[in-house]
């Protein structure tokens, strides 16, 4: 939990209630209606930690609505340069070992239990 009177950036101080950007406000009301929406069962307790750490991450995105990318370096990572290994062809390892690591199988096919009644 984040705690109340932490700076998430400057000029951003998380209070209960906190407008974080632009008249946006998670209020105890939101984080019950949303709870109802959602039928989770929240104590009582727990709703005001909730309001100070939605309205932190809130915050937080805001943040990075702001940040600026113009010098920061792309990433390697992936994309066409990325490393792959090559692409080969290799023998199918057959249905009799497909199914040999299955929970259920017959002959060369997976035995799958009925879902739906």
């Amino acid at each position: 939990m984040i705690d109340e009177g932490t700076v998430i950036d400057e000029g951003t101080v998380i209070d209960e209630g906190t407008v974080i950007d632009e008249g946006t406000v998670i209020d105890e009301g939101t984080v019950r209606r949303v709870a109802t929406l959602a039928r989770l069962e929240l104590s009582p307790g727990s709703v005001p930690g909730l309001v100070t750490d939605l309205n932190a991450f809130l915050g937080l995105i805001a943040g990075l609505e702001r940040a600026t990318l113009e010098s920061a370096t792309a990433s390697t990572a992936h994309g066409p340069t990325a490393a792959w290994r090559a692409d080969e062809l290799k023998a199918p390892i057959g249905a009799a070992r497909a199914v040999a690591g299955a929970p259920g199988g017959q002959g060369d096919v997976f035995l799958v239990p009925k879902v739906v009644t």
